[in-house]
């Protein structure tokens, strides 16, 4: 949310061209020139009444893998959310006992790193966990998409337990069991990865540790697997792919204001009228200033200017 300024210096030729040696230069100069073969000007698009207009449009852009936070939630004008697909390897001995029927899952638990909120930090975060029918990439998927990959209506996770540093939820048992024979034996199925959706009830998004920094805190699925009587192993596993899903509608601002915004993503352009600069004038110098509505700027708990 952004006020305007264009300045420029501009030098009419007459028979010799000037240069400066400023990688900034000022009109502090002005009137030493006057009397010279130069006719020197500066306009300002306040002082001179430059005519401008801007205008905004969101654009729906996968936001890919490279991003360092899963996002997931709703607040303002935009409601996050998740794909994720875990790497699955497993010693052959377990392969085979899962394949005979003889190894069961006897508890599974999804821990998530907070790292980054949009919105106030007070207010409720919740989500639900779906699997996911049709293959995906993270460089394909956004908001358009996300429609066809098949998302499951049953809900897979209960317990889920939000604080300020880590989330956890318990994942469907028999959803897990299907997992890992798949990783056992390609035959009988594949996994697609899990879609983590908002609850209405959300009021902010909460952006949890990717798999693209250098943390180790990555989301995790850890695992009981129990042979009767033989053994009790505990198992972990990260994502090998992940991709956050933003959409939402334009952000309301003053027809003063032009909004650019990441994640949703929205870009704006700036167009002033400089018909009246003569055809044959050489620009010197040229700045524009933007001034950042602080009222009407929302920001997350992170973000570069």
């Amino acid at each position: 949310m952004i006020y305007k300024k264009l300045s420029l210096l501009l030098i009419g030729i007459i028979s010799i061209a000037l240069y400066s040696c400023s990688e900034n230069p000022v009109s502090i100069g002005l009137g030493l020139l006057k009397n010279d073969y130069l006719n020197v000007k500066e306009k300002d698009s306040y002082s001179d009444s430059l005519s401008q207009h801007s205008s905004s449009v969101k654009y729906t852009v996968p936001l890919t893998s490279s991003t360092t936070s899963l996002l997931i939630g709703k607040a303002a004008n935009v409601t996050g959310s998740a794909l994720a697909e875990f790497y699955i390897s497993l010693a052959d001995s377990i392969k085979t006992d899962l394949l005979n029927g003889v190894a069961t899952v006897e508890y599974a638990n999804v821990t998530m790193y907070p790292n980054y909120v949009y919105g106030d930090s007070n207010l409720t975060m919740d989500f639900s966990v779906h699997r996911v029918s049709n293959d995906w990439t993270a460089a394909g998927v956004d908001a358009d998409s996300i429609a066809y990959l098949g998302i499951d209506a049953n809900d897979l996770s209960t317990n889920r337990n939000f604080t300020d540093t880590v989330v956890t939820f318990d994942l469907n048992k028999s959803y897990m069991l299907d997992i890992l024979k798949y990783a056992s034996d390609s035959t009988l199925g594949r996994d697609y990865g899990l879609y983590l959706k908002p609850s209405g009830s959300s009021r902010k998004v909460v952006g949890f540790n990717a798999i693209s920094t250098s943390s180790s805190t990555y989301t995790t699925i850890k695992i009981v697997l129990v042979k009767s009587g033989v053994y009790s192993d505990t198992l972990a596993f990260v994502p090998w792919k992940e991709a956050s899903i933003v959409s939402g509608t334009m952000p309301s601002v003053s027809s003063e204001d032009m909004v650019v915004q990441s994640g949703l993503v929205v870009n704006s352009k700036l167009v002033f009228d400089v018909s009246a600069i003569p055809k044959n004038a050489l620009i010197n110098y040229a700045n524009l200033t933007l001034t950042v509505d602080t009222v009407a700027t929302v920001v997350g708990s992170s973000y570069n200017n």
